[in-house]
């Protein structure tokens, strides 16, 4: 179903929520970042601007990032925030180049600040 905007994207994954098929959703929006929704409540994540050549793996490597901090024991927001620096580490490698560890940690430690 077409998501135009952030009012119809919480819609549906509160939907998702109500049917209880997820508890959680994390909905990367590309460029213009990423969105946690729960029943309770819904958060907005700003992308991380970088000058990259590549998006490829940006969605893998955020989800990835976010799910290795969440079984590590960090609070949800800072595990999404980890996830969308993972994101954005994606933008520096070039074609299907895995991140670096070293940026990811970068980018995190500069979006948390």
């Amino acid at each position: 179903a077409p998501l135009p905007n952030e009012a119809a994207q919480i819609a549906a994954a509160r939907a998702l929520i109500a049917q209880g098929l997820s508890e959680t959703v994390l909905l990367s929006c590309g460029g213009d970042g990423a969105l946690l929704i729960t029943a309770e409540r819904a958060r907005a994540f700003a992308p991380i601007a970088v000058e990259g050549d590549s998006a490829v793996g940006a969605g893998d490597s955020m989800l990835g990032a976010t799910l290795l901090a969440l079984s590590n024991g960090w609070a949800m927001d800072d595990a999404v925030a980890y996830g969308m620096a993972a994101g954005a580490a994606a933008f520096l490698t070039p074609a299907t180049e895995l991140v670096h560890r070293a940026d990811v940690e970068r980018l995190y430690a500069a979006y948390r600040a």
